[in-house]
């Protein structure tokens, strides 16, 4: 069976706000806000979720600010050197 056939779990309002939140890790990264692995290892996090159909981590993440919190942390860690990456459990 060909998943890639299968119907799509995100709502046009989740592929808005996955618009939105892809321009904001892009711009964080293009200002060297962030480092280029902080921006990976969030991008891998919200790809995971949507891979493994986990749709209140991924709304969570897109719409509740969730995603942009951690942006936000990754850069504050990042001005202030510290940019280890936490790998998912």
């Amino acid at each position: 069976m060909n998943d890639l056939n299968s119907t799509g779990v995100l709502s046009d309002n989740d592929h808005d706000a996955l618009d939105h939140y892809l321009a904001t890790v892009l711009a964080a990264y293009y200002s060297s806000e962030i480092s280029q692995k902080q921006a990976v290892a969030d991008l891998a996090h919200l790809i995971t979720a949507i891979d493994q159909r986990e749709l209140g981590e991924v709304k969570s993440w897109l719409t509740d600010g969730n995603g942009v919190q951690t942006l936000r942390k990754h850069a504050q860690d990042h001005k202030r050197g510290l940019t280890r990456v936490h790998s998912r459990a």
